[in-house]
């Protein structure tokens, strides 16, 4: 960990505050296997680990961009689209679920599916649920509280509305761009 956090700190200095803030997060996710490497190999390792999360990030946030429309309030909820891995990884800690550990974050940047964050209006920043939608169909997925519970009772016909929601500004979008 000694060589770990050392190499970080001096790529720090080459790569600027952004990189170094991925490579940090590079180096919590892959501690174990970075204990095994030697300063050079790491240095080496954090860069690639690094380009490889920056263009992921990149590509999260275009199908954050592409499917803003689902983005939603309603009733007393909002959904707001997950724009980063670092948005993956803070729900799954604060919802003590696998999204931000899984291949959820892969899974948006092949455009298979998106995560949305659904809140209540009056706390948007407390998690509450978290919701997997098809790229494609546009159906909810997985539609889950903390601790991968099942949405309280009351959710599934806000749901249910969401998605006619999402369906109909899909409609709007290419009606849009047929006229365009």
């Amino acid at each position: 960990p000694v060589l770990a956090i050392l190499s970080v700190k001096l790529l720090k200095n080459t790569y600027g505050e952004a990189e170094y803030s991925q490579m940090k997060a590079v180096q919590k996710m892959y501690r174990d296997t970075l204990f095994m490497m030697n300063l050079e190999d790491l240095s080496v390792y954090c860069t690639n680990k690094a380009e490889m999360l920056k263009t992921l990030d990149e590509k999260i946030k275009t199908v954050s961009i592409k499917y803003g429309f689902c983005a939603w309030s309603y009733g007393n909820y909002i959904a707001v689209l997950a724009t980063s891995k670092e948005d993956l990884i803070k729900e799954g800690a604060k919802q003590h679920n696998c999204v931000g550990k899984m291949d959820y974050d892969k899974r948006m940047a092949d455009k298979k599916s998106f995560i949305c964050f659904v809140r209540r209006k009056d706390n948007p920043k407390e998690s509450f649920i978290t919701a997997e939608v098809d790229c494609r169909t546009l159906k909810v997925k997985q539609f889950y509280g903390a601790y991968n519970k099942v949405a309280p009772e009351e959710m599934e016909q806000w749901k249910k509305a969401w998605e006619k929601h999402m369906k109909n500004k899909q409609k709007e979008e290419h009606a849009r761009k047929k006229a365009a």
